[in-house]
């Protein structure tokens, strides 16, 4: 069938796997002046088609059984899976969320032609779905063949950029900006992380860079925890002092008998 009824003559002949353990007897039978009898050819007909005898295909709870040659085998055959990616929120990822979203397939039709479907389904993003995840809606793939299930879609999720928090794995990270006087004195600022704004402590002789971690409060884990919060404490100056600004700073300097640059 693969040659053709226009084969080449020398054309090799590749048989199909598991043709190597399938023994053939075509001998003639030496009572009848050798012609072939049926018998000679049931070992033939038992591995074509699987003990069913000539002509006929045995089915085993309603399956076709396969044989050596590939024929007579079950023709069902599970869909491919289709992948697509998705953005969410840091808040949906965080929280979780059930979104409606709109998918768009090229559908090539049965004379070649192209068409573009559009698709809506309905994900349910789990919390602590992280950069890279995939979501499966099993049977949303392409269909089967032959009465095969169809496969699944496979959502890879990707996180936008978020304003105020920068993502690694389950840990969140941020940056805090906090005031010359508040550094040095300390005080109680005010912050917002995704579960609500909290107070944060800054204790007083903050150096610039220093970090704080808020324990839990970042992207819930798949046992059940959650990964932590990293505040970075960044010293900003006034851009534009008022002139009594500047006044109070001079006379700190005065003041002071700080020298930053002293063991230099």
């Amino acid at each position: 069938d693969q040659l053709g009824r226009d084969m080449h003559g020398g054309d090799e002949f590749r048989p199909p796997p598991g043709w190597q353990n399938v023994d053939f007897n075509f001998a003639g039978n030496s009572g009848t002046g050798g012609a072939p009898d049926a018998g000679a050819f049931s070992d033939f007909f038992e591995a074509f088609f699987s003990g069913g005898g000539a002509g006929a295909a045995s089915r085993r709870g309603g399956r076709r059984a396969s044989s050596p040659f590939g024929f007579g085998g079950d023709d069902s055959r599970k869909g491919d899976a289709v992948e697509a990616e998705i953005t969410i929120s840091l808040e949906d990822a965080y929280h979780g969320a059930t979104k409606p979203i709109t998918l768009q397939e090229t559908v090539i039709g049965a004379d070649g032609g192209r068409r573009v479907e559009h698709k809506s389904y309905t994900v349910k993003i789990p919390p602590g779905t992280t950069d890279g995840m995939k979501i499966r809606l099993a049977g949303q793939g392409q269909k089967g063949v032959g009465g095969g299930a169809a496969g699944d879609l496979l959502l890879k999720v990707s996180l936008a950029k978020h304003a105020k928090f920068d993502v690694d794995g389950h840990d969140l990270k941020a940056i805090l900006p906090i005031t010359p006087w508040e550094a040095v004195v300390g005080a109680k600022v005010p912050f917002p992380t995704l579960d609500g704004e909290v107070q944060l402590k800054v204790p007083p002789g903050t150096q610039g860079g220093q970090k704080m971690r808020l324990k839990d409060k970042g992207l819930k884990k798949r046992g059940g925890e959650r990964g932590n919060l990293t505040v970075e404490l960044r010293i900003v100056l006034p851009p534009n002092p008022t002139d009594k600004e500047k006044k109070l700073w001079k006379e700190l300097e005065e003041a002071s008998s700080f020298d930053p640059r002293r063991d230099l």
